[in-house]
Parts: structure tokens; C-alpha cells; sequence
């Protein structure tokens, strides 16, 4: 996978105003405290601070990591161009969302009734892997390349952007 591997970049424009951005953008940490930032069409504005990446894929295989460098909520994946980022609802797979979620020693699979995970581990880097074509993501314990979930047989059709949310002082930084 690593022969796939991108540089990945946090978008500021679609930044929820919870979560501050590293100056080159490689590193996001949510907060208590709101920014005053526009609130633009491309910006996650609800009660649940996301970020998408700065790249979108419309074709092809790529592979980045994320590491979990403070505790807190979070969550890993994809997101298409179209995802909602002005209302209040679960994210899912059916809500344009493919990723996986850890909170309190927790985590699932975004499908539509959350499919529970059991690491061997707590996952501390994540990779993800987007095979556009193959209509496939595959989330990995990028330390130890354990398989933690993969979304199969989805035709993708949007524009697909890497997805990080972040709650209660979660901070991740692209490896």
C-alpha cells in the first residue's frame, strides 16, 4: 500500500470553527472555543467539528496515515464532495461518509446501524487506503497493519476528500 501513499493537507476552508489547524496544515485539534471564521458553503458549521482534506480523488489508489496524538473522539475516512456540512444528523456510509470512529476505548464501522470494531489494540495510527475504481476503503492499525474495517463494493461516484472529525480535545496529525 505504501507504493500509493499521498501527501495528505487539511483544507482551512472547510475547517469547522472548533478545530485549529497546524500552519502547513498537516496537524488539527479540536478545541472548546469557536473561531470567527465565514461561515462559507464549504464549511462544516454543526455541532460536530469536521475537517476534509485538501485533495479529492476521482479516480486511482491512494494511502495515507493519521496518527492519534491526544484522546478524545474521532473520526477516520472519506467523505464525498457532497457530504452535508450544515446539518445535524449520524454520519454514515448513506450519508456520504466511509470512515471509522473511537471514542472511549470504542470504536465502529459508520454503516448504517454502526458496525462495533474489537482491535487487538488501541489503534494509535490509522491508515486508510481508497481504491476508487475497486469501489473499496480499507481502515488498517497502520502500526501493526491489522485490518479494522473495510467498506467493499461501493460505486463510488463523488469526488472523494480524506475526512478527520475531532471532539472533546481529540488531535490528529498526518503522518
Amino acid at each position: 500500500m505504501k507504493k500509493y501513499e499521498v501527501m495528505v493537507t487539511l483544507d482551512p476552508d472547510t475547517a469547522h470553527p472548533q478545530l485549529l489547524l497546524s500552519e502547513r496544515r498537516r496537524r488539527v485539534r479540536c478545541t472548546n472555543t469557536a473561531q470567527r471564521l465565514p461561515d462559507t458553503p464549504k464549511r462544516f458549521t454543526f455541532f460536530e467539528p469536521c475537517v476534509l482534506g485538501s485533495e479529492g480523488f476521482t479516480s486511482g489508489r491512494h494511502y495515507w496515515e493519521v496518527q492519534l496524538l491526544q484522546e478524545g473522539g474521532w473520526r477516520v475516512g472519506v467523505a464525498a464532495e457532497s457530504v452535508d456540512r450544515k446539518g445535524g444528523f449520524i454520519w454514515s456510509a448513506e450519508k456520504s461518509v466511509w470512515a471509522i470512529k473511537g471514542w472511549n476505548g470504542q470504536y465502529n464501522a459508520l454503516t448504517s446501524s454502526w458496525t462495533p470494531l474489537s482491535p487487538c489494540e488501541r489503534p494509535m495510527k490509522l491508515g486508510v487506503y481508497l481504491d476508487y475504481e475497486g469501489g473499496q476503503l480499507t481502515l488498517y492499525n497502520a502500526d501493526t497493519m491489522e485490518l479494522l474495517y473495510t467498506y467493499r463494493s461501493t460505486s463510488f461516484t463523488h469526488r472523494l476528500f480524506p475526512f478527520f472529525g475531532l471532539w472533546e480535545g481529540a488531535e490528529l496529525r498526518l503522518v
